[in-house]
């Protein structure tokens, strides 16, 4: 009887830890990458921040770094030039570019 009752114990606790939550994610290696915003940080900005806080890039295995921008000519040349892989700029921006 003891031993049963120390199983399903055991089971218990096994199931807890792999339900765990932050588990996975602390396992996954999580992959660098960049966002260069379109200006300084404004409301349209603001869903980057609350995934960021909510561990939902973490997630998906992501380490974001939000870097602050200067138009988005800046953030242009910036994904450009490497400086950031991703960037948010304004579309006759982005087509410009894209043409040269």
């Amino acid at each position: 009887m003891m031993r049963k009752i120390f199983g399903v114990f055991v089971l218990m606790a096994v199931i807890l830890a792999m339900a765990a939550p932050g588990t996975e994610a602390a396992e996954k290696k999580l992959q660098k990458t960049s966002l260069i915003l379109n200006w300084k940080d404004m409301g349209d900005h603001s869903p980057y921040y609350v995934a960021m806080k909510k561990g939902w890039f973490a997630e998906e295995g992501i380490d974001l770094e939000v870097i602050l921008g200067q138009g988005s000519n800046f953030s242009v040349q910036s994904v450009d030039t490497g400086k950031a892989i991703f960037g948010i700029a304004d579309a006759p921006m982005a087509i410009t570019a894209r043409a040269k």
